[in-house]
């Protein structure tokens, strides 16, 4: 969520009161994480964190403890339950995103559908193209080949010639070139045939190869800054001003951060998104990911920018 709600009849209680500064800032930090990746203000399997884990809720075990012991948070088993945290609002968002993420692809097979039914003509059009341009191709290269075939020609006809008659003369196209100082030391130029057209090299190296790095430094200056195109433009995506009306519409009612762990994964399968369209996909596996996984994508990304995270601590 994009938000993270307080209740006021919670904040305003007397056991909020008597918490400490403290206290009340470790729930202010872990309500406003679980209203991040979404897990109904229960961290599951919180009981057995070390403090490298905890530090992906910006907060460590010590201060767990504390909130503990101002009944700010109690312990079911191993999950950590935390008191006051906005379950209906959570509710209401994921069923608006649900409602537009079905109002989206249904608007997207229509389209489909409308492109495949002009399809056919495009097709045909192409075809006579494609027809027209080989014909066009052909003729330009035949002339090349007629001199090549009468010298192989030749040498059958003379011996069906009368003895008694002169030589013939030679004819202007018969006569051989006249051999200059330019012509022996510049090789010759190759012949090449209509249907075997010289070819581009292949490119060498494979799609790793055209996959930059990214800069962990720029990723975290781009989620402190809390903008949409500033994370966008730190995992290189395309952020036109033509693509600011798309990119607000697939990347709705998720933070910035969220958008970073999306781009981040797809780095990881490499499989980086350039365009809005290729985070439409990434969109729907993120929605349709269960708290846990949430969690496992965010603690990579973490994981990657945390060298330069320390000095700020």
């Amino acid at each position: 969520m994009d938000y993270a709600k307080q209740q006021l009849s919670f904040t305003r209680s007397d056991r909020f009161r008597d918490a400490s500064m403290v206290a009340r800032g470790v729930w202010t930090t872990l309500n406003g994480y679980c209203a991040d990746v979404e897990n109904g203000g229960r961290i599951i399997g919180a009981a057995a964190w070390v403090d490298r884990q905890w530090m992906k809720t910006d907060a460590l075990r010590a201060d767990v403890d504390q909130l503990v012991a101002a009944h700010l948070a109690r312990w079911d088993g191993d999950d950590l339950v935390i008191e006051g945290y906005d379950t209906v609002g959570e509710q209401a968002c994921q069923t608006v995103r649900e409602e537009n993420r079905v109002r989206a692809t249904r608007g997207w097979e229509k389209r489909r559908a409308d492109a495949a039914a002009s399809a056919p003509a495009s097709e045909v059009h192409a075809k006579a193209h494609a027809v027209a341009s080989a014909g066009a191709h052909a003729a330009a290269q035949a002339p090349a080949m007629r001199p090549a075939m009468r010298p192989a020609m030749r040498p059958a006809m003379r011996p069906a010639m009368p003895p008694a008659m002169p030589p013939a003369m030679p004819r202007p196209d018969q006569t051989r070139p006249v051999q200059t100082k330019e012509s022996l030391t510049s090789p010759p130029s190759p012949v090449v045939s209509p249907r075997e057209e010289p070819k581009p090299p292949a490119a060498s190296g494979g799609a790793k190869t055209r996959i930059q790095a990214l800069d962990p430094q720029v990723i975290v200056n781009a989620s402190r800054s809390g903008d949409l195109f500033v994370v966008l433009a730190a995992f290189r995506c395309n952020t036109d001003p033509k693509r600011h009306d798309e990119w607000l519409r697939e990347a709705d009612l998720l933070t910035p951060s969220q958008v970073a762990v999306i781009l981040y994964d797809a780095y990881g399968h490499q499989k980086p998104i350039r365009e809005p369209s290729g985070f439409r996909g990434a969109r729907a596996a993120w929605d349709a990911m269960a708290g846990p996984a949430r969690i496992d994508l965010t603690a990579s990304l973490r994981a990657f920018v945390e060298p330069f995270l320390a000095p700020d601590r």
